[in-house]
């Protein structure tokens, strides 16, 4: 049995009237995710079944012009046990691109 629940929430670039070609993108998700441990598990008998809170937030701005651009972009998820609120998965991503 597999249950998922599913939430994101997405903004499309803004443009930042004074300073023409610089946007700013943010975007969030929500999400239960189901696992039931098969990976790690030597035996069947070792499987325990849990939900997984997952959040996801990234942010992204660009400054774009006719003969360069910049893009600094940043992503936090953290996975959460449901039933155990000591285990935790976090991860964080930071990429820049000029051109």
């Amino acid at each position: 049995m597999a249950f998922l629940l599913f939430f994101t929430v997405s903004a499309n670039a803004y443009e930042f009237p004074p300073y023409e070609g610089l946007s700013l993108k943010i975007e969030g998700q929500i999400a239960e995710d189901y696992s039931n441990n098969v990976t790690f598990a030597p035996d069947n008998e070792d499987r325990t079944e849990e939900l997984l809170t997952v959040l996801d937030l990234g942010m992204g701005i660009k400054y774009d012009k006719s003969r360069r651009s910049l893009a600094l972009n940043g992503r936090l998820n953290r996975q959460m046990s449901t039933d155990t609120m000591d285990i935790e998965n976090s991860s964080e991503r930071v990429t820049a691109n000029f051109q």
